[in-house]
């Protein structure tokens, strides 16, 4: 298997780590703060790892959006999966609810909920691991997000990203709905772009000591 991007990341990025997992600081991060938690396996998704695994991966998240509360602000969390990842390689991201630009976002009532009463995508609201493991089983595909105690799962099979990406991707909705610059997209930034990212990402590895 040719390896990924996070199959090989870049080490000076990555500011902890598992057995299984790393927390890394990608390239367009929204705001300070904004990290991945990433499976060191090459998994597609985060509903292909083992139970066993998932253990591993529940207490590292709940100990990361801790600390983000800590020092940044509360977050919430999105797994794009096949249907929307940039890299092929199951990642989910852990975004602070307040920061550059922007404040208190609800993802679920700001962007979720009102795609699916638009678009009419079906969803499941998620209440336990297996759940997730289930429609990705059925549909190989799906969008995730979490935010405080809501857990939705959008089965995304049948719609086509491009057709659907502003109301579904939270770059479009940063972008677009928040009116922030620099954050459709890590592969076309500006020089500009580039030096408010690199400040933000400084902030977040010299602040987010796990």
């Amino acid at each position: 298997m040719t390896c990924c991007k996070f199959c090989l990341p870049n080490k000076k990025d990555v500011i902890y780590e598992t057995n299984s997992f790393f927390v890394y600081v990608g390239k367009g991060i929204i705001t300070a703060g904004h990290v991945m938690i990433i499976p060191k396996q090459h998994y597609l998704v985060i509903a292909e790892i083992d139970n066993s695994t998932f253990k591993e991966y529940l207490n590292l998240k709940n100990r990361v959006i801790k600390e983000i509360t800590k020092k940044f602000e509360k977050p919430f969390l999105i797994e794009h999966g096949v249907f929307g990842q940039s890299v092929p390689h199951a990642h989910i991201h852990l975004i602070p609810a307040s920061g550059n630009g922007y404040n208190n976002v609800n993802i679920i009532n700001e962007m979720v909920l009102p795609a699916i009463k638009k678009l009419n995508i079906p969803f499941k609201k998620m209440e336990i691991f297996q759940n997730l493991k289930n429609i990705y089983n059925e549909d190989k595909q799906y969008m995730y997000f979490e935010n405080n105690d809501d857990k939705y799962i959008l089965r995304t099979k049948g719609y086509i990203k491009k057709e659907i990406r502003n109301d579904v991707i939270y770059r479009s909705f940063f972008t677009f709905k928040k009116n922030l610059s620099g954050v459709n997209g890590w592969k076309d930034m500006t020089d500009e772009d580039i030096e408010l990212d690199n400040k933000k990402k400084r902030e977040t590895i010299s602040k987010l000591i796990l």
